[in-house]
Order: C-alpha cells, then sequence, then structure tokens
C-alpha cells in the first residue's frame, strides 16, 4: 500500500465491513460511481468536507471512524504533496500509523479482500 492510496483503502475497508456495493455507496452520497471509483484507487484526490460528510452519513461513520478517515486523509495529501521526496512521506506515515493502527489494519483489509 502506498500513502496515496490510504484514504482510498480505508474508504473500501470500511464500505466492505457494512456489506455495501461501490454503487449503493455512491448512490446514498449523490456522486457518481466512476469519481467514487477514483477516490477508492487513489487515481483521484480526498473528497472535500461536503462530500466526506454525505459518505459519512451513508456509511453511517461514528465519531471515532471519522477522527481515523481524517487522518487518513491528512495523510494521504500530505503523501501526494511531497510525492518527490518518497522515504521522507514513509517515514511520517510509518510514525502516523503507529500511532492509530487501525488506519493500516483496515486499509490492509481492504486491500487483500479487492484481490
Amino acid at each position: 500500500m502506498t500513502p496515496e492510496h490510504l484514504f482510498g483503502q480505508l474508504l473500501v475497508a470500511m464500505r466492505a465491513e457494512r456489506r455495501q456495493s461501490q454503487k449503493a455507496l455512491a448512490l446514498d452520497a449523490r456522486l457518481d460511481q466512476s469519481h467514487l471509483a477514483g477516490i477508492e484507487r487513489g487515481r483521484r484526490a480526498p473528497p472535500s468536507k461536503p462530500v466526506l460528510d454525505r459518505l459519512c452519513s451513508a456509511l453511517h461513520i461514528d465519531d471515532a471512524e471519522l477522527n481515523t478517515l481524517l487522518r487518513a486523509i491528512a495523510l494521504t495529501k500530505f503523501a501526494r504533496e511531497l510525492k518527490g521526496d518518497q522515504d521522507f512521506v514513509e517515514a511520517v506515515v510509518s510514525f502516523a500509523l503507529r500511532e492509530d493502527p487501525t488506519i493500516f489494519r483496515r486499509a490492509s483489509t481492504s486491500r487483500a479482500q479487492t484481490k
């Protein structure tokens, strides 16, 4: 898993935990499915606050999960901004994941489920 894909993989994991299809989540969150797919695959930047709010509502995200998503967004944006300095990005992301291992566990689970 690369840091640039962290948020998307975490979102996939949360969606899979709820046994919700990508199409159903896109409908519930009032998003185009291709836009959601791009977010989940890391091809698009993490969502804006209004889109995140709709995703959280559609997934019935609690406060703890929201905080995890917000940390994942911050790490993903950081990694995307500093893409040229991969060693530094990976060191910072590794430290952050040690501080909140739920991000890594969930994102790793989603990656295994999608293969």
